[in-house]
């Protein structure tokens, strides 16, 4: 597996060539919109989602967030959703019957 914070600190250098340095922290917002509306459309798009999370990456970075943080912060948040607990799943209703 790629080691993340890497991964991230190489996006970073290359967001900062293709968008400048200078890009505010909610610039990527319009970009995650518009993948958003990608994926509610087809929710099988796996670019799609790639273009979200990518988004969010970039909007951290921009914000002030470390490469390694924002790896950790994914380690971290994804152990705090495990550890939930959560309701039983509700049935799911095919479209056609609501």
């Amino acid at each position: 597996m790629i080691d993340l914070a890497s991964y991230i600190s190489n996006a970073w250098v290359e967001s900062k060539r293709a968008y400048g340095a200078q890009r505010p922290p909610h610039a990527p917002l319009h970009e995650m919109h518009s993948r958003l509306r990608t994926v509610q459309d087809s929710s099988d798009s796996l670019y799609g989602w790639v273009d979200v999370i990518l988004a969010g990456i970039e909007g951290g970075l921009r914000s002030g967030a470390t490469p390694f943080a924002l790896a950790q912060a994914l380690v971290n948040r994804q152990s705090e959703v495990g550890a939930r607990k959560l309701p039983p799943p509700l049935p799911h209703i095919p479209e056609s019957a609501k």
